[in-house]
């Protein structure tokens, strides 16, 4: 297994296998908090031949003390074969998340786990100008 992309952008779409991420970004600013901001996640993970089968998926997004900021997006997935002459199957991930409370300025991060093993991670940075 191995994670090709994990962003959060403006949007993303998963249309026939192809992976469209419009604005990836690292940082919000805003002059007032608490701050309501929605965004999506974006992703990619390859899996080989050996690894087809069904996956459970957790998205965790968790403040710097650990708290999780949103409940947890959850779900199960199936993964084939490749496809004659290529060697591994892309999965594509589309997450929306709409109108989530930063509370304060901060680090916030997302943690991306499928059959419960840690699988990749991004960062968000809100801050005051």
């Amino acid at each position: 297994m191995e994670t090709e992309i994990f962003t959060i952008c403006d949007h993303t779409q998963d249309a026939a296998g192809k992976l469209f991420i419009i604005g990836t970004f690292d940082c919000i600013r805003s002059p007032q908090f608490p701050l309501l901001h929605s965004f999506m996640l974006a992703g990619r993970v390859r899996f080989s031949e050996s690894e087809a089968g069904e996956k459970r998926l957790k998205v965790k997004m968790i403040d710097s003390k650990g708290n999780e900021i949103a409940k947890a997006i959850e779900g199960v997935f199936p993964v084939g074969k490749p496809a004659p002459q290529t060697e591994f199957t892309g999965i594509n991930l589309a997450l929306n998340y709409n109108q989530i409370v930063f509370e304060r300025p901060g680090t916030y991060s997302f943690e991306l786990y499928i059959n419960d093993e840690w699988v990749s991670g991004t960062k968000v940075f809100a801050m005051q100008p």
